[in-house]
């Protein structure tokens, strides 16, 4: 018997690529056969988890709601960052967003790079460009910080991202991009064509500027290949693996 899949996720939210992925996880299952649902729990319009669903909980919610028996943790980001949990029990599955963020040694073999851009909104603009931008969505939001222009000699007029603005637009226009994110966003502007500078700050982790590894001179080329290994070998174990694991 398939066991079938229920992916917690918050409401659809384009500005997020975690959450996008999480919605296109259901897709692609469904597209390979498996049932699959997305469970919002703020909106209180969904069934519970049943006995044949396989749940999965990314790492922006803490402990196990539904009281599942059948647990996929999939941390799209390193334990804790945003405030969640840091641990979890043993008798939950873990599944990693990169191999660099898991969890004391618990099945560092799980990961599951989900591709999340729509390469169609940003494509290469080699045309004229003018003006700079500031991503520090996550910087601001999350940890309730300010970025301080003056220290990374951001322009007066540097215009802030914000989650409802069009970015395939504005990285038509902009020619720099500064970012106090760990976020996809920053792979987004460089595959239009957007010079993107890296403010390091207490927050960012050098080695996840686009949340995995990237040759910097061919982003849409390294895409290309992360695409790939997700299609053909991520996909593919994640469902081996969790169908195994709680048949």
């Amino acid at each position: 018997m398939k066991l079938k899949y229920a992916i917690v996720a918050p409401t659809l939210e384009y500005s997020s690529a975690g959450i996008v992925g999480l919605h296109l996880l259901t897709v692609h299952l469904k597209q390979l056969g498996f049932g699959s649902r997305v469970i919002v729990p703020t909106t209180g319009y969904h069934s519970p988890p049943a006995d044949d669903e396989i749940v999965v909980y990314p790492d922006c919610y803490s402990g196990n709601m539904f009281n599942h028996d059948k647990v996929v943790r999939y941390l799209m980001m390193f334990a804790g960052y945003f405030g969640q949990d840091k641990d979890f029990p043993e008798d939950e599955y873990m599944y990693y967003y990169s191999p660099e963020f898991c969890l004391n040694n618990r099945n560092p073999e799980n990961v599951l790079t989900i591709p999340m851009l729509n390469e169609d909104k940003f494509k290469f603009y080699d045309g004229e460009r003018y003006g700079t931008c500031y991503l520090a969505i996550k910087y601001q939001d999350y940890f309730g910080l300010q970025p301080r222009i003056l220290d990374f000699n951001l322009p007066f007029d540097c215009i802030r991202i914000d989650k409802v603005m069009d970015l395939g637009i504005l990285f038509s226009k902009v020619k720099r991009m500064f970012t106090f994110d760990n976020s996809l966003i920053n792979l987004e502007a460089a595959m239009a064509g957007v010079d993107v500078v890296y403010c390091y700050n207490e927050k960012f982790e050098k080695r996840f500027e686009y949340g995995t590894y990237f040759d910097y001179s061919d982003v849409r080329g390294s895409y290309a290949k992360m695409k790939n290994i997700y299609q053909c070998k991520q996909l593919p174990d994640f469902i081996n693996r969790t169908q195994y694991r709680f048949k």
